[in-house]
């Protein structure tokens, strides 16, 4: 039985409690979701280099928790302001999240749609030469999408 006055259903364990770190790294990643969204208009290299040098706090380094902010960030981004919430706003999230402390790269793949659409594509991360997916359709397999660009996260905003 839940506690009185939770609104957690009874039989389920209630979520992860957020420490103060975790409040922190939503707030920095709601930040860095704000500054993805100009990929709606700005060049992608141009927003990878923006997110990855615009770091206010210090960021974990793990890609798990990265992408946990980055997921919550887009959630509550889409819902208060309408923002994008996509698998490319979220990989530029994570990203920026982790460009300080690892090794970074922005992956964009396509593969051939279904008769409803003609192309599919898709955003992931590669952190220190492992993929790191941050949303992906449940019939992924095995390299579904061909990879047609790669941009590195710099955080010092040089070109790489």
């Amino acid at each position: 039985m839940p506690p009185p006055g939770s609104t957690h259903p009874a039989g389920e364990s209630p979520p992860p409690r957020l420490t103060p770190a975790d409040l922190l790294l939503f707030a920095e990643a709601l930040r860095l979701t704000r500054k993805a969204q100009k990929v709606r208009g700005e060049p992608l290299e141009e927003v990878v280099r923006l997110v990855a040098g615009g770091s206010l706090v210090a960021h974990t380094d793990l890609p798990q928790r990265a992408a946990l902010a980055a997921n919550r960030a887009g959630a509550r981004g889409a819902r208060w302001f309408g923002w994008l919430n996509t698998c490319l706003t979220k990989s530029l999230t994570a990203g920026g999240l982790l460009a300080t402390r690892r090794q970074v790269v922005l992956h964009v793949g396509f593969r051939p749609g279904s008769e409803a659409s003609m192309v599919d594509g898709h955003a992931w991360l590669g952190v220190d030469g492992e993929e790191v997916q941050l949303s992906a359709p449940p019939d992924l397999g095995e390299k579904p999408y061909t990879g047609i660009l790669e941009i590195p996260f710099d955080p010092k905003g040089g070109r790489t």
